[in-house]
């Protein structure tokens, strides 16, 4: 065997040394740091006497693709080799121990039939060859395993959003309550909850003309039946694979009476939005909230305890509100925020605590030159705990002469 330059490796085979028939070459190289290597089968016929005993041999099949444990999906390439001591005549391909493909055998080594998976349902398969020469003689194929995978398992939960009637709503009589959900694999119930108790379990209904997934359910609410004041909505969609989508929640405002509330002791209700309660915050936050009343919001405060401390004040008889902390403003650390709001009697309503985590002076890496232009302009912009990283390269720094 002579090593050439190009790593190229030769060898001079007498295949008048062995038998006549199929061979499998195969090539290992290791490497110097003891890695090793090896080569796809190679598959060839030795015939150097004229036949003179009965073919007792059968065909050898090689797998060429997919590999062994992969994920297949759409349509596969299920690629082989076959080699016989005189002529392959026949191949069938097996699926899970059932016959899927049947095709003649040629002269050629390499065969090849496309497999759509979409037909087949999703799991693993066992794929195995047989090869039949004119003899009758069968070789079979090492068993190949796959996993078809066209549908993944749905783990996204469905999106459930109202769409009437609008959140801060007075709404008087009979009003319809309509929610919008989205899910790809199919929506499977609605169930809404009035004030946190089930009121009805609803069929969701495919929305005409939308894109697939769309659905709605409605609900025809006699507000009469209710009492006077503030009513938190909530819907609860199921998609066909268990999964489950809560909305926001829906507050509105019943007022049948239309009248002054006498001796008025309900306090209005609060609802938190944004951010999530125990996010880590930094630089401008929107922290929005909902406040509504049986009769009217007459002020409502925002605070903000822990570094620092910060207070806004809101007048105005919205619904939504909105307060933007600069967070940069304070040091990091753990803040509470609490909202508080009073109606036109005097009754206050509390929020639940909502804790944050605030850290804009959290350490950086900066790189030059794609940060920076210049080390120095780096190291300038760098803060306590910043790390400076500097790739390969020539760089022109400015410096003074005294």
């Amino acid at each position: 065997m002579t090593a050439q330059t190009d790593t190229t490796l030769t060898y001079l085979w007498d295949t008048t040394s062995d038998s006549d028939g199929v061979h499998i070459w195969e090539a290992v190289a290791w490497d110097r740091a003891g890695g090793a290597s090896v080569s796809p089968a190679l598959l060839v016929k030795v015939k150097n006497h004229a036949d003179v005993t009965p073919d007792i041999h059968p065909p050898v099949v090689v797998w060429v693709a997919p590999e062994a444990g992969s994920v297949v999906r759409g349509s596969v390439a299920l690629r082989f080799q076959a080699i016989d001591d005189n002529e392959v005549d026949a191949i069938k391909v097996y699926l899970n121990g059932a016959l899927a493909f049947e095709m003649a055998g040629h002269e050629a080594l390499d065969y090849e039939v496309e497999w759509n998976t979409e037909e087949r349902e999703d799991g693993l398969y066992s794929i195995d060859l047989q090869a039949q020469d004119a003899s009758g003689n069968t070789g079979v194929s090492a068993g190949l395993v796959v996993t078809v995978a066209n549908h993944p398992p749905d783990t996204t939960p469905p999106d459930v959003w109202w769409e009437s009637p609008d959140g801060g709503a007075t709404l008087r009589d009979t009003v319809m309550l309509r929610v919008w959900v989205y899910d790809e694999s199919g929506v499977d119930s609605v169930h809404l909850l009035k004030d946190g108790a089930l009121v009805a379990s609803l069929p969701p209904r495919l929305r005409g003309g939308a894109r697939g997934g769309e659905y709605e359910a409605t609900y025809l609410w006699n507000t009469l039946a209710d009492s006077d004041g503030v009513h938190i909505w909530e819907a609860v969609a199921w998609d066909k694979s268990g999964g489950v989508g809560v909305s926001p929640a829906l507050l509105v405002r019943v007022d049948n009476n239309q009248l002054p509330p006498e001796g008025d002791h309900t306090p209005p209700v609060i609802v938190w939005l944004l951010p999530e309660p125990g996010d880590t915050l930094e630089g401008t936050v929107d922290l929005r909230f909902n406040v509504l009343d049986d009769d009217r919001v007459d002020s409502v405060k925002v605070y903000v305890v822990g570094a620092s401390s910060k207070t806004w004040s809101f007048s105005s008889d919205q619904f939504q509100y909105d307060a933007l902390w600069v967070t940069s403003d304070g040091s990091d650390g753990n803040y509470i925020v609490e909202v508080r709001a009073w109606d036109r009697s005097g009754n206050m309503g509390l929020s639940d605590l909502i804790t944050f985590q605030v850290w804009n002076n959290r350490p950086r890496v900066i790189w030059v030159p794609d940060d920076y232009e210049t080390i120095q302009g780096a190291v300038n912009a760098s803060r306590n705990g910043d790390t400076v990283r500097v790739r390969e390269g020539i760089y022109y720094e400015m410096s003074s002469l005294k």
